[in-house]
């Protein structure tokens, strides 16, 4: 039998907009890529996760976006094809995201 590489972290937020915009961060490429280059592949702890440079969401405009973004994908009957429509733009979004928080 197969050993799942899998780990879970819980976090608790608010609303259900709060989640799906920090699921869509953390999921997107430019936070994949970072994490990729920081820990192993089958231990991201929640000490890295706590030291990721996510802005606090205080819902504006491209925040709003992303938790849209992360919403359609998960209500759609095709989660895997959604995100393949919307990818581009959501790694734009978080990458100025990004940006910002580290600047």
């Amino acid at each position: 039998m197969p050993i799942p590489n899998h780990k879970v972290v819980f976090c608790a937020v608010p609303t259900f907009d709060e989640a799906a915009y920090l699921a869509a961060v953390i999921n997107s490429a430019p936070m994949q890529q970072f994490l990729a280059s920081y820990g192993i592949a089958t231990a991201i702890s929640p000490t890295t996760l706590s030291r990721l440079a996510i802005p606090k969401y205080t819902p504006d405009e491209s925040q709003e976006r992303v938790a849209t973004i992360a919403r359609e994908i998960i209500e759609s009957p095709d989660p895997t094809a959604a995100h393949a429509e919307v990818a581009a733009e959501l790694d734009r979004i978080v990458t100025r995201l990004l940006d910002t928080a580290t600047t």
